[in-house]
């Protein structure tokens, strides 16, 4: 099944957003699929969030941008993106917590949860610091992976 099979099926069931991730993936061809995975989720009433990649989150306007640690600041993208859409980012820590908790992102991903080869050495994340940062979390937060 393809990518777009995928999404129209997901849209179609009780998941409210989808996040597009696509690390392999040449600017032109993630910004044609971007375009056409929006396409699907706006005829759903769907949520898309892009990952990484502020430009091709605004020009296919999705409802928003997912940062990593390596991906342009949250003042800037929240300037591109503007104040209406969802911005958040990855924590991998405790630490990464703390210092991200106070600022302007709309929800944080906690993970992995478990090991994954989507994050090749990457430990998974402690579960006692996971249960510290639900117990003070006041942002959307999921945990992943």
């Amino acid at each position: 099944m393809d990518i777009l099979s995928v999404t129209e099926k997901t849209a179609s069931s009780e998941c409210d957003l989808i996040q597009l991730r696509a690390k392999d993936i040449n600017d032109k061809d993630f910004m044609h699929l971007a375009s056409k995975l929006r396409k699907i989720t706006k005829k759903k009433g769907k949520l898309l969030i892009i990952n990484d990649r502020a430009d091709i989150a605004y020009l296919s306007k999705s409802d928003g941008l997912h940062l990593g640690n390596n991906d342009i600041p949250l003042d800037k993208a929240r300037k591109l993106m503007g104040k209406r859409a969802l911005i958040g980012a990855t924590i991998h820590s405790l630490r990464d917590f703390k210092t991200l908790s106070g600022k302007d992102y709309d929800y944080l991903s906690a993970g992995p949860f478990f090991e994954t080869g989507t994050k090749p050495g990457l430990d998974p994340i402690n579960r006692g610091d996971l249960k510290k940062i639900i117990a003070t979390c006041r942002k959307l937060l999921f945990a992943v992976g």
